[in-house]
């Protein structure tokens, strides 16, 4: 049966329709907007403060709390997603592990990204696909564990590789307690065909929300399109904190421990706080689109786990806006040993995977142009730290005077330091004191304060930049990569919204697109889309020529026309 509701991760955002035509403080306002969803919830759907919502993150609390005690059984909690799901896992999984150890507690966490630790930074979207890999990374994962609390993440409840793990717990309720994690009512799952399986995410979500084990406000569309990197990786960063956080305090007996609602009105103070200073980061949309526009890159060098949030942003560029790994790049402070990921050190593996800030001052920063615009992302820096960040942006400004700062929750003086930094763009956001029970969960919740600031600062920033590109028409992600089969999807419904044809016509203007071909055969017809796939997830403007070739053009026209006209909104404005 053929489901016509388009699910809510999917839709498109009202208040969103004209952002492509959208000023710069225009589109910092409209993003905004659509992050207090997080909050107020999408009407006619249960919210983060619904009473069955806060009851399920009540239960996981109190299993979580039960494995972080120390004993004879080997336990563990599993967090697993694919795309900004799985950063977000890893990220919460490594910022736990340390909370775990500084109290005592069993560091119990364990995380699987589609795609493997290569996916942190930069984009392996396919292997999302795949759900019998999502089993075998989970009973990989779970090797050498007697119980696990399982968290699987998919925003759409549309990623088989999630799908298959879960199917995997519910046949085995003897090692495995599984909670699904997703942003669309159950029964606006994902309901295709998946190569391996006879189910479907449907199925899963249905049977996971029957047991009770589906955790799933509805916190309406992304402001771009099915761009879930946004309110539902913050969504997710949240929620995860939130419950962990009660769970690690209920552990230790903390006779007050933070309430779920508490946390969720700090992330909406940190929200109000950060968007105080909307006329500089407004300003940064603008710089970093310039570059980006002039065929520049933006490049973010961090310290601690702010720099990871920028690793996670700029790995997500790729897939949302067809953007090359250069032109949106991060380098970490301390690099694999900041990082500290399960597989360690992949820099053999390419440049791309060559994170550290030594590679960046010996090989990258002598490539660095006048159009480029460099980012310092700062926690709280030490005196020695701030000598660094002096020595490196005197590096920096040999190259490009396009440089700015975000510092969240620091007391450096700024306006000492701004003319020794050679006078950068800099934000500074102060953020609401926060008081707990201890110096060690203050400390924890205002990093987890200072991360989501930054996040909702930097996917500005980057997604700005990109609509200024012209990556962006309406609130569409016309140029996104076609590197799985949801992503193909999405591709058939853009090329249907932007032109009078069926979805099956707008399928095979896809394909002529990808093949090069005015004419398809019936062998490229029939084939799978996991064929297509393999051969559009590396290609450039799949989906601007595909509206193209359904407005009537040729392919080697359509293909000229894009040449010619580079800005992609523009192009297809033009032609409607």
């Amino acid at each position: 049966m053929r489901r016509t509701q388009l699910p809510i991760t999917e839709q498109s955002h009202p208040k969103t329709q004209d952002i492509d035509k959208a000023s710069k403080k225009e589109i910092v306002k409209l993003l905004k907007e659509c992050s207090l969803d997080i909050f107020t919830g999408w009407p006619n759907h249960q919210n983060v403060f619904d009473t069955k919502i806060l009851a399920i993150l009540k239960e996981v609390a109190t299993v979580a709390t039960q494995f972080l005690k120390l004993g004879t059984q080997k336990l563990g909690i599993i967090l697993s997603g694919c795309g900004t799901s799985g950063r977000i896992a890893f990220l919460i999984s490594r910022k736990f592990n340390e909370l775990a150890k500084a109290e005592k507690l069993q560091s119990c966490y364990r995380y699987i990204i589609s795609g493997g630790d290569h996916a942190i930074m930069t984009s392996v979207e396919s292997c999302e696909d795949d759900w019998n890999a999502g089993k075998i990374a989970l009973v990989n994962t779970a090797e050498g564990l007697d119980k696990v609390l399982y968290v699987g993440i998919s925003c759409g409840l549309s990623a088989p590789f999630i799908g298959g793990q879960v199917e995997h717990c519910l046949q085995h309720p003897e090692k495995f307690i599984p909670y699904l994690l997703g942003f669309n009512p159950a029964k606006l799952a994902r309901n295709v065909a998946i190569s391996g399986t006879d189910e479907v995410m449907l199925n899963i979500a249905l049977k996971m929300e029957e047991k009770g084990n589906l955790l799933n406000p509805v916190i309406g569309p992304e402001p771009i399109a099915g761009s879930s990197r946004m309110k539902g990786g913050t969504a997710t960063k949240m929620l995860l904190e939130a419950v962990f956080l009660h769970a690690h305090q209920l552990a230790v007996n903390d006779p007050t421990p933070i309430d779920f609602s508490e946390i969720f009105n700090t992330y909406e103070a940190t929200l109000q706080s950060t968007h105080t200073k909307e006329a500089d980061i407004s300003s940064l949309v603008e710089m970093a689109g310039n570059s980006l526009i002039r065929g520049g890159s933006v490049v973010y060098l961090g310290w601690d786990s702010l720099g990871i949030m920028g690793m996670v942003d700029a790995a997500e560029c790729v897939p949302t806006f067809g953007a090359n790994h250069d032109d949106v790049r991060c380098f970490l402070k301390g690099g694999y040993e900041l990082l500290r990921n399960v597989q360690g050190d992949l820099s053999a593996g390419g440049e791309k995977l060559k994170i550290g800030f030594e590679y960046f001052r010996k090989e990258r920063c002598a490539k660095v142009s006048r159009d480029d615009t460099v980012i310092f992302i700062l926690p709280e820096l030490s005196s020695e730290q701030i000598s660094e960040l002096h020595l490196i942006s005197n590096q920096v400004r040999m190259h490009t005077s396009n440089l700015a700062i975000i510092a969240i929750n620091t007391n450096i003086n700024w306006q000492k330091e701004e003319y020794t930094l050679g006078k950068p763009l800099i934000i500074h956001i102060a953020l609401p004191d926060l008081k707990t029970s201890s110096i060690i969960y203050n400390k924890f919740l205002v990093q987890c304060t200072t991360e989501v600031s930054l996040k909702w600062v930097i996917n500005a920033v980057s997604t700005g930049a990109h609509i200024l590109k012209g990556k962006v028409f309406k609130n569409s992600m016309i140029d996104l990569k076609l590197s799985n089969k949801k992503l193909f999807e999405r591709g058939v419904r853009i090329v249907t919204q932007f032109s009078t044809i069926s979805s099956e016509e707008a399928t095979k203007c896809l394909l002529k697109s990808i093949y090069g071909l005015d004419l398809l055969n019936c062998s490229i017809v029939q084939a799978d889309v996991a064929k297509h796939v393999k051969k559009a997830g590396r290609m450039e403007k799949v989906i601007p020529l595909a509206i193209l070739l359904a407005k009537g053009f040729k392919v080697d026209l359509g293909l000229k026309m894009l040449q010619d006209c580079p800005i992609v909104r523009q192009c297809i404005d033009n032609c409607l």
